[in-house]
């Protein structure tokens, strides 16, 4: 069930995407999106779904690469809201990955790999 309202949520996210054409509002869904990713990662470590955590890395990975691309985007146009949503990324995935490191060693071991792996995206810095 929890697969599922994580599917759900995520398919919702696509679908307000799909009728968002302001890429200053997508970058700013997409950070939103992010942290929703990092939230479900939280909640599946606290329910024992391990094996759901590479699929929440990758969407999160998604949701990211999006964000830039939107942020690239939005550059040409407004160097200064594209600076401006790039720190609230930052900021934001900064935020997420604080609680994912406490997460990490506080959760059994079984939960490393794929903690390890949303870890690893969340703090990978952002292309410039």
């Amino acid at each position: 069930a929890e697969a599922a309202t994580a599917a759900g949520e995520a398919a919702l996210d696509n679908l307000e995407l799909a009728f968002t054409t302001d890429p200053a509002r997508e970058a700013s869904l997409l950070t939103e999106f992010s942290r929703r990713r990092t939230s479900e990662v939280v909640e599946l470590v606290l329910i024992g779904r391990y094996e759901q955590l590479p699929a929440a890395a990758t969407r999160l990975e998604a949701h990211i690469q999006q964000a830039q691309a939107n942020m690239d985007t939005l550059a040409f146009s407004d160097p200064a809201q594209a600076a401006r949503l790039e720190t609230a990324l930052e900021d934001t995935l900064a935020n997420e990955s604080f609680i994912l490191e406490v997460l990490l060693q506080t959760s059994p071991a079984e939960a490393a790999p794929g903690l390890q792996q949303v870890l690893e995206i969340a703090t990978r810095p952002l292309d410039n």
